[in-house]
């Protein structure tokens, strides 16, 4: 955890720690923003997933939202979880050596994490995009 995320979590009230599932829920958000990122590259091998843009933007608000509500947490510490998260991948995949292998891996043990959350969700509204 970054010191400045640290330092919000601290801030933050009433302050709850992420459960397991939730930093999976996150995780799983920054490995579909990074694919979609791969994706809008034209990255070799990205094309070999379904498209994430869509569906990623959809699971980030559902999965944000839920996580909100479940702790208390504002939306910039969410946020700041999801992009720790996104960096921390990103190093890993560059230091694995092949970014859409370790995407792949992880695509493959969050995808169903997606259908389902999104199969959830689809009788509720979206949560309106901050600007």
């Amino acid at each position: 955890m970054t010191l400045f995320l640290a330092m919000l979590l601290q801030s933050a009230a009433p302050v709850s720690v992420l459960t397991d599932m939730q930093q999976r829920d996150i995780d799983c958000v920054a490995t579909f923003g990074l694919i979609a990122f791969q994706q809008s590259q034209d990255a070799e091998g990205a094309d070999r997933l379904r498209a994430m843009a869509e569906p990623g933007k959809v699971y980030a608000g559902l999965v944000g939202s839920r996580v909100m509500e479940e702790t208390g947490l504002p939306r910039e510490i969410i946020a700041a979880a999801i992009a720790e998260s996104a960096r921390s991948q990103a190093n890993a995949a560059i230091a694995d050596g092949d970014v859409m292998r370790f995407l792949t891996t992880r695509y493959e043990r969050c995808e169903p994490l997606l259908d389902a959350e999104i199969a959830a969700g689809a009788d509720e509204p979206l949560p309106e995009p901050q600007r």
